[in-house]
Protein backbone atom coordinates (compact mmCIF):
# COMPACT_ATOMS: atom_id res chain seq x y z
CA UNK A 1 0.00 0.00 0.00
CA UNK A 2 1.68 2.88 -1.21
CA UNK A 3 0.36 6.72 0.53
CA UNK A 4 1.60 9.81 -0.07
CA UNK A 5 2.99 12.03 3.00
CA UNK A 6 0.77 13.65 4.88
CA UNK A 7 0.31 17.10 5.23
CA UNK A 8 0.23 18.75 8.88
CA UNK A 9 -3.13 18.20 10.94
CA UNK A 10 -4.57 21.39 9.73
CA UNK A 11 -8.88 21.83 10.28
CA UNK A 12 -10.41 25.43 10.45
CA UNK A 13 -10.19 27.06 14.05
CA UNK A 14 -6.97 25.35 14.66
CA UNK A 15 -4.19 27.58 13.60
CA UNK A 16 -0.71 26.44 14.44
CA UNK A 17 2.74 28.41 13.97
CA UNK A 18 4.67 28.25 10.56
CA UNK A 19 7.73 28.11 12.77
CA UNK A 20 6.49 24.77 14.87
CA UNK A 21 9.08 22.43 14.36
CA UNK A 22 7.61 18.59 15.17
CA UNK A 23 8.93 15.95 17.42
CA UNK A 24 9.92 12.96 16.27
CA UNK A 25 9.02 9.63 18.26
CA UNK A 26 10.52 5.85 18.82
CA UNK A 27 8.75 5.17 15.53
CA UNK A 28 9.95 7.81 13.61
CA UNK A 29 6.43 9.61 13.03
CA UNK A 30 6.31 13.51 13.57
CA UNK A 31 4.38 14.60 15.69
CA UNK A 32 2.92 18.12 16.80
CA UNK A 33 1.42 19.15 19.16
CA UNK A 34 -1.14 22.09 19.80
CA UNK A 35 -3.58 23.32 22.70
CA UNK A 36 -7.06 24.79 22.42
CA UNK A 37 -8.78 24.66 25.64
CA UNK A 38 -12.12 25.74 24.29
CA UNK A 39 -13.32 22.73 22.73
CA UNK A 40 -14.49 19.38 23.36
CA UNK A 41 -14.23 16.17 21.59
CA UNK A 42 -17.38 16.32 19.17
CA UNK A 43 -15.90 19.01 16.99
CA UNK A 44 -13.56 16.28 15.91
CA UNK A 45 -16.07 13.64 15.15
CA UNK A 46 -18.17 16.03 13.04
CA UNK A 47 -15.81 18.46 11.60
CA UNK A 48 -11.74 18.04 12.21
CA UNK A 49 -11.89 14.42 11.49
CA UNK A 50 -15.34 13.56 9.92
CA UNK A 51 -15.33 9.99 8.87
CA UNK A 52 -16.37 11.48 4.89
CA UNK A 53 -12.94 12.77 5.03
CA UNK A 54 -11.83 8.93 5.63
CA UNK A 55 -10.91 9.50 9.66
CA UNK A 56 -12.31 6.35 11.94
CA UNK A 57 -12.66 6.93 15.94
CA UNK A 58 -9.86 4.38 17.59
CA UNK A 59 -12.12 3.21 20.73
CA UNK A 60 -10.86 3.48 23.76
CA UNK A 61 -12.13 2.73 27.50
CA UNK A 62 -10.82 6.35 28.35
CA UNK A 63 -13.19 8.06 25.56
CA UNK A 64 -15.61 11.04 26.96
CA UNK A 65 -16.36 14.67 26.04
CA UNK A 66 -12.86 15.85 26.92
CA UNK A 67 -10.96 12.58 25.13
CA UNK A 68 -10.62 10.91 21.56
CA UNK A 69 -8.68 9.21 19.44
CA UNK A 70 -8.68 8.97 15.31
CA UNK A 71 -7.26 7.44 12.95
CA UNK A 72 -6.52 8.14 9.32
CA UNK A 73 -5.26 5.17 7.32
CA UNK A 74 -5.08 6.25 4.20
CA UNK A 75 -2.61 9.15 5.04
CA UNK A 76 -0.96 7.32 8.10
CA UNK A 77 -1.91 9.97 10.43
CA UNK A 78 -3.44 9.54 14.16
CA UNK A 79 -4.96 12.37 16.21
CA UNK A 80 -5.50 12.40 20.00
CA UNK A 81 -7.80 15.04 22.06
CA UNK A 82 -7.38 15.51 25.53
CA UNK A 83 -8.74 18.06 27.61
CA UNK A 84 -7.59 20.68 24.87
CA UNK A 85 -4.41 19.13 24.21
CA UNK A 86 -4.18 17.85 20.43
CA UNK A 87 -1.61 15.47 19.17
CA UNK A 88 -1.59 14.86 15.87
CA UNK A 89 1.31 12.04 14.80
CA UNK A 90 2.13 11.62 10.71
CA UNK A 91 4.14 8.29 10.45
CA UNK A 92 6.22 8.51 7.29
CA UNK A 93 5.98 4.94 6.30
CA UNK A 94 3.54 1.87 6.45
CA UNK A 95 6.02 0.30 9.16
CA UNK A 96 6.55 3.16 11.37
CA UNK A 97 2.76 3.58 11.19
CA UNK A 98 2.25 -0.04 11.99
CA UNK A 99 4.55 0.11 14.93
CA UNK A 100 2.71 3.71 15.70
CA UNK A 101 -0.83 1.04 15.98
CA UNK A 102 1.00 -1.29 17.74
CA UNK A 103 2.05 1.23 20.44
CA UNK A 104 -1.80 2.53 20.83
CA UNK A 105 -3.10 -0.57 21.26
CA UNK A 106 -0.25 -1.48 23.94
CA UNK A 107 -0.65 1.95 25.82
CA UNK A 108 -4.90 1.59 25.70
CA UNK A 109 -5.34 -1.96 25.94
CA UNK A 110 -8.49 -3.97 25.00
CA UNK A 111 -10.63 -1.83 23.12
CA UNK A 112 -14.72 -1.52 25.05
CA UNK A 113 -16.93 -3.10 23.90
CA UNK A 114 -18.75 -1.76 20.88
CA UNK A 115 -22.41 -2.41 22.32
CA UNK A 116 -23.85 -5.12 24.68
CA UNK A 117 -27.13 -7.39 24.25
CA UNK A 118 -28.74 -9.28 27.20
CA UNK A 119 -29.72 -13.00 25.87
CA UNK A 120 -33.29 -14.49 26.45
CA UNK A 121 -31.41 -16.38 29.17
CA UNK A 122 -30.13 -13.20 30.90
CA UNK A 123 -26.77 -13.83 30.06
CA UNK A 124 -24.78 -10.40 29.04
CA UNK A 125 -23.09 -10.79 25.86
CA UNK A 126 -20.31 -7.99 25.08
CA UNK A 127 -19.47 -7.26 21.33
CA UNK A 128 -16.38 -5.60 20.35
CA UNK A 129 -15.16 -4.65 16.76
CA UNK A 130 -12.27 -4.35 15.00
CA UNK A 131 -9.62 -1.21 15.33
CA UNK A 132 -8.56 0.77 12.26
CA UNK A 133 -6.25 -1.20 11.05
CA UNK A 134 -6.97 -4.33 12.54
CA UNK A 135 -8.59 -6.80 10.74
CA UNK A 136 -12.27 -7.68 11.12
CA UNK A 137 -15.53 -5.77 11.30
CA UNK A 138 -16.43 -2.43 13.07
CA UNK A 139 -18.31 -2.29 15.94
CA UNK A 140 -20.55 -0.21 13.63
CA UNK A 141 -20.53 -3.03 11.45
CA UNK A 142 -21.67 -5.62 13.71
CA UNK A 143 -24.21 -3.54 15.16
CA UNK A 144 -25.87 -3.37 11.98
CA UNK A 145 -25.51 -7.24 11.42
CA UNK A 146 -27.15 -8.02 14.52
CA UNK A 147 -29.88 -5.87 14.61
CA UNK A 148 -30.32 -7.66 10.77
CA UNK A 149 -30.03 -11.20 12.77
CA UNK A 150 -26.54 -12.17 10.78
Amino acid sequence: MSMTNPKPFQSPGFPRSEDEKPETNKNGCAIVRTFHPMIDRYRFDGRSCASADGWEQYDTREDASYFGVWVRLSTRETVTYAEGDITHVAAPTDEAFAAELASMADFYGEPPPAFRMIMGDGQLVEVTGARPGEDGASGTELLAQAIRGE
